[in-house]
């Protein structure tokens, strides 16, 4: 084993025994702290994409995002969830397609999977599901009614029944 390999071992037991985020250093990171504005609002811009996302999901707010408590919603509520919502001076949130929830992925970490000065304090779950709004649209196999969303755990994508409960960021903007 190389000294690279041991230090990447190291550090994923030391993520799974502390519940902290894991690095793989042998992964380009992408998702480094210039490539967002905080914006001092509660938002955050991501610069290559041009997107704002709230940095704070739904039930949370603060500066760090430690007030409140993140909410989950089923697929239908959380579609409802941006009518008549504002916040920071804009009325145009909305929930984000899978395309551009998975922007913020940093497929170079895990718990989470994703730059946690940009978008702190996730709620500690290490099935932590975001809903997307792109339906699935598969009609066979009973998959009808399912929708994608981001585990930010790992930062893999998968679909749900939309019946079932995940946290929910928005976004305004579009790619």
């Amino acid at each position: 084993m190389t000294i690279k390999t041991i230090t990447t071992i190291a550090i994923l037991i030391a993520g799974a025994v502390n519940a902290q985020q894991s690095i793989n250093p042998n992964m380009k990171h992408n998702w480094e702290d210039s490539r967002y504005t905080i914006n001092g609002d509660g938002t955050v811009t991501d610069k290559k994409t041009n997107l704002m996302w709230k940095r704070c999901e739904e039930g949370s707010s603060g500066s760090d995002c430690m007030t409140g408590t993140a909410a989950e919603y089923n697929w239908r509520e959380a579609l409802e969830l941006v009518n008549g919502h504002s916040f920071a001076t804009y009325s145009d949130w909305r929930l984000p397609n899978i395309k551009e929830l998975r922007t913020i992925v940093a497929f170079d970490r895990n718990n989470p999977a994703l730059n946690s000065t940009a978008f702190p304090n996730l709620p500690e779950n290490t099935s932590h599901h975001v809903w997307s709004s792109t339906p699935t649209w598969l009609i066979h196999d009973g998959f009808a009614n399912d929708s994608w969303f981001v585990k930010f755990n790992n930062g893999a994508a998968a679909a749900h029944d939309r019946i079932n409960v995940h946290y929910v960021r928005l976004v305004r903007g579009g790619l």
